[in-house]
């Protein structure tokens, strides 16, 4: 295997993945003058003639169908995750391509751009949930809100957040700048009706510029370069302005750890095995990718994965239960759409912790939510179903576009709890793989958010698309790699750094040892800030 030039003083730190952990935290570092190295996975769409922007990947296949790796190159060029994960959750095996994000920005590439606080409840978990679940939820953080609230300050400024204050916040909620921004008619009837209710909407924090025709690109890559994610905010920056190198199409293969240290990263860098050295080392490639590379490094020092000592190495996986709601308001017919609504009533009440609700934004084309329902109706108790779908296919699509045309789609975003038999783990050929149940306690808090909120938007007529029980939508995946002050009970300390491993950090959000209720990349990228500031340290 070939090496990088120069010793380890060479790099002074590599960051594996580029998304809104690892591009932030790369980007304080090498403006506070280190060396740093990103080793991307994907490509960097900005120096790629072939990106391409401003739709779904779907959309430039040459045929119909659901996405498999055989699609690699329409997923690459979109900022798209590639490789097929094997889902052993169900009676059977299913596998799939999820959705997130691959190459410079990662995920935040993609995102709808909201970016929220978590409540300061988030931070001790335990005592939101009553007993009746035999989850991990550790009882606080190992920080508090407290110390994260500067961090949240400064993302927001980096990353240029507007929307308006949450009254459930209060003093622990941002006052935003709205730079003008009008409601639209959909969301100013909704807004109306919320308050009628007795709710209390306010502007969603959103990450965008929203320039004169500005659609949010939610799900594909923004071809206005309005939306602030985390390749335009920091990983620009930090390569064009502070030395920073970015390595696109480098897929880390495994890390050669001693006992105390990483030694150096084996990399297959477009298509040629390369190895290389540095100080420090941190891993950003997602909740998904950071566990599974942290086994395949199993070695005679780490029997059972690099930071595996104490076997909490891809255990504990979590990633939201999303459902999304199609409102038929008058206004919904006279446009709209943009993500502009939300309201955190059902966050914290009654002394249970169901989770927030918010604008959507727009749905995928007509064509791709065929090919998700029958893929969906493939996997489920009647298959063959889904081949009597595709026969009505163009009737199908053109329905489905018209519906959800004439609605304003909302969100719901609920808490799920960390069991340690939801895992990520490997195949017999270093594949990654799933397993995750959800659970009786949070099955009936899934009913209970339903039926909270079909009396809330009473009398609209509305469309509930059930999606909190999928495994594919896998977007806020976070948890793996939990950090504790107990090496016996968490993989990271509470600085991000690997039990045992004195230059190994983990900064995605495999760290988190709770969901929360609400969108992740705010957290993940204050958290990333904080985690600067110690290795600069």
């Amino acid at each position: 295997m070939s090496k990088t030039v120069g010793q380890s003083s060479s790099w002074d730190v590599v960051i594996v993945g580029a998304g809104m952990a690892g591009a932030t935290l790369g980007y304080a570092l090498a403006k506070a003058g280190k060396k740093v190295l990103f080793c991307e996975k994907g490509r960097d769409p900005a120096g790629d003639a072939r990106s391409k922007l401003g739709n779904y990947a779907e959309t430039f296949k040459p045929r119909s169908g659901v996405l498999t790796p055989a699609d690699r190159e329409e997923l690459e060029s979109a900022g798209r995750y590639w490789s097929e994960l094997r889902d052993f959750s169900g009676k059977r095996e299913r596998k799939f391509v999820p959705f997130i994000g691959a190459g410079s920005g990662g995920s935040s590439a993609l995102y709808g751009a909201a970016l929220e606080r978590f409540f300061p409840a988030d931070f001790t978990p335990a005592r939101n949930f009553q007993s009746g679940h035999q989850s991990e939820l550790p009882d606080a953080w190992p920080i508090g809100f407290d110390e994260l609230l500067p961090y949240y300050r400064q993302v927001e400024a980096l990353y240029r957040v507007r929307g308006g204050p949450d009254a459930l916040k209060g003093e622990a909620g941002p006052v935003y700048d709205l730079a003008g921004a009008d409601l639209q008619p959909d969301s100013r009837e909704l807004w109306d009706f919320f308050l009628g209710k007795g709710l209390h909407p306010y502007r969603l924090p959103i990450a965008c510029e929203q320039i004169p025709g500005c659609n949010g690109c939610q799900g594909y890559l923004c071809a206005k370069g309005c939306k602030n994610d985390s390749a335009r905010v920091c990983l620009s920056v930090a390569v064009a302005e502070y030395g920073a190198e970015l390595w696109s199409a480098c897929e880390l293969v495994s890390l050669d750890a001693g006992k105390h240290r990483i030694r150096r990263a084996r990399c297959i860098r477009n298509g040629v095995p390369v190895e290389v050295e540095a100080d420090n080392f941190v891993l950003a490639a997602g909740a998904l990718e950071t566990p599974a590379l942290l086994l395949r490094s199993a070695n005679e020092f780490w029997p059972s994965g690099v930071a595996n000592g104490s076997g909490l190495v891809g255990k504990n996986l979590m990633r939201h239960y999303v459902d999304i709601y199609a409102v038929f308001a008058k206004a919904s017919r006279r446009g709209g759409g943009l993500k502009q609504l939300a309201f955190n009533d059902f966050y914290l009440s009654k002394g249970r912790k169901l989770g927030t609700v918010q604008s959507f934004g727009f749905l995928p084309p007509g064509d791709m939510l065929v090919d998700s329902l029958q893929d969906d109706i493939r996997n489920g108790p009647l298959p063959i179903a889904g081949s009597a779908l595709a026969l009505v296919r163009p009737l199908m699509s053109g329905f489905l576009e018209q519906l959800f045309g004439r609605a304003t789609m909302m969100a719901s975003i609920m808490e799920d709890l960390p069991y340690r038999s939801n895992r990520v783990f490997l195949g017999s050929a270093g594949e990654i793989c799933i397993d995750y149940q959800i659970q009786p306690f949070d099955q009936e808090r899934i009913k209970v958010f339903r039926r909270e909120l079909a009396e809330v938007f009473r009398p609209y007529r509305t469309l509930l698309v059930k999606q909190a029980e999928n495994n594919q939508r896998i977007a806020h995946v976070c948890g793996t790699c939990r950090f504790g002050d107990d090496p016996d009970a968490s993989v990271l300390d509470r600085n991000n750094r690997a039990h045992g491993i004195d230059n190994l950090y983990v900064v995605d959000a495999s760290f988190f040892p709770s969901s929360g209720g609400t969108n992740p990349a705010l957290t993940i990228a204050a958290n990333a800030l904080r985690v600067a500031e110690r290795i600069l340290a």
